[in-house]
């Protein structure tokens, strides 16, 4: 379990929440529920005073931090890390993406769901044994490109929206072997490194796009 940063603050809220749930309401004693005032509030440091004896927490810092190394999840382990890919200068430092595939269904065809395409997009980039969750079927966010905006002439379409799906990572490890055939770079990143190179890439707006959809 890695915790996150806390500010004075925060820990003084936390405190004085405690020190007022003790005076909550109190119940018949014959409903089992016990007094609040029998609970007692501790410190950071009192906390601590009950680690068994040797007992000492692993840094949050860790080797990877220390030398900027992005290709690990042993980094920045107080906020989340997102996979981060790069395809070539003019793609820039993005999420793995693909197109949306069009299937067969029955007698008809029909365009792949997001979530299809994600599970695809999965298995492309981090291999089989790379497990994860699937949030939910709606995106968090899209973004829109124009033909123009593209350098795309004589199309039919007017540009390309791309959905981001949400899905966190739940055990397994990246083959990397497979990720490097496919990228030029990749790492794990948190939301400022992303929003930074974002910027510089691409502009303020997709920036903070990725700044507030992280």
């Amino acid at each position: 379990m890695v915790t996150g940063d806390t500010e004075g603050w925060d820990e003084d809220y936390g405190m004085l929440r405690a020190e007022m749930d003790r005076w909550g309401k109190v119940y018949p004693k014959e409903l089992g529920f016990g007094d609040p005032m029998d609970s007692v509030v501790m410190t950071k440091e009192e906390l601590y005073e009950l680690l068994p004896e040797g007992f000492t927490p692993m840094p949050r810092e860790t080797p990877a931090d220390a030398s900027g190394f992005l290709q690990t999840l042993d980094r920045k382990l107080k906020t989340r890390v997102y996979l981060t890919i790069r395809h070539n200068d003019t793609d820039g430092w993005i999420v793995p993406t693909l197109d949306l595939n069009e299937v067969d269904s029955g007698n008809a065809k029909k365009d792949e769901t997001i979530v299809e395409c994600a599970k695809r997009a999965v298995k492309l980039y981090c291999g089989g044994d790379f497990n994860v969750k699937y949030i939910g079927n709606a995106p968090m966010g899209v973004t829109m490109a124009t033909n123009e905006e593209l350098g795309v002439e004589d199309s039919a379409a007017f540009g390309v929206k791309t959905f981001y799906l949400r899905i966190q990572y739940d055990e397994g490890k990246i083959d990397e072997e497979r990720l490097g055939k496919n990228v030029e770079d990749w790492g794990w990143l948190d939301r400022d490194e992303m929003t930074e190179r974002v910027k510089e890439e691409k502009g303020e707006k997709i920036g903070n796009f990725f700044h507030y959809l992280l």
